[in-house]
């Protein structure tokens, strides 16, 4: 006689939905009612698959998860594609996904910011941002990365790391500033470097932030551009990490 095989987490989780629907459906009689409460399920089933998916790309093509990180943050459009790949001429506030946004104080000149399979020798990521100038007439271009949902809180004794890895057709001064915040109370940390030659990494020191995080606190990272005139570059990699001096 044979065994039936045991059934595996995607058959599991197909089963769970289609219970769902089915009793959902024989609950409600109002057909408009079911239709409105679909489409804002299926919005919801949209935002998770996605993350699910850049979650599941990160892991599958990103060395980090083996390196001295507690936690890596990475936005999603590194990982997954986004629904409008090319914006010329981009507001600020531009947002490339849930955790990535361009900012910048352009005036009229002409630019274009990007999504684009990654075209590094060894890809950390499927897609990577590339910008292009032609007569940017603003003083900065900005990314500012988030930290939605900290897996952990960091301690103050523990530090943040962020790694750029940003290839230019010419050299570039970049300032970094960590942002944290809390209900009563800010805090910056600053620091800068040369970007555009590779891979540029940013130690910021918790012991030096004016209070400790908790929980429902705030991180986010600016990465500032100094006037990137008539050039490009392609932003491959980007990750926010908390790591112990311990494990330094």
């Amino acid at each position: 006689m044979a065994r039936a095989s045991k059934p595996t987490g995607q058959d599991l989780r197909a089963r769970a939905f289609s219970w769902y629907w089915k009793s959902l459906s024989r609950r409600i009689g109002d057909a408009s009612r079911f239709h409105r409460l679909v489409s804002a399920r299926r919005a919801e089933l949209d935002e998770f698959a996605h993350r699910a998916e850049a979650r599941i790309a990160q892991g599958r093509l990103s060395p980090g998860h083996g390196d001295k990180a507690i936690w890596r943050q990475r936005p999603d459009c590194l990982s997954v594609p986004l629904e409008q790949g090319a914006f010329i001429d981009p507001p600020s506030g531009l947002s490339l996904g849930e955790e990535l946004a361009v900012f910048h104080d352009d005036t009229g000149g002409a630019f274009t910011v990007s999504q684009r399979p990654n075209r590094s020798a060894e890809p950390r990521n499927r897609f990577e941002v590339f910008f292009e100038s032609y007569e940017f007439e603003g003083s900065y271009l900005s990314f500012a990365l988030a930290v939605p949902h900290m897996p952990r809180v960091p301690q103050t004794s523990e530090q943040l790391r962020l790694d750029i890895d940003l290839v230019a057709s010419r050299p570039m001064k970049g300032f970094v500033r960590l942002n944290l915040q809390s209900s009563n109370a800010t805090d910056i940390l600053y620091s800068e470097g040369t970007l555009g030659q590779g891979v540029m990494q940013f130690d910021f020191d918790l012991s030096f932030a004016a209070f400790a995080l908790k929980e429902d606190d705030k991180i986010w990272v600016d990465i500032i551009l100094d006037r990137p005139r008539m050039m490009e570059f392609d932003l491959r990699d980007v990750s926010l990490a908390l790591i112990s001096k311990d494990r330094l």
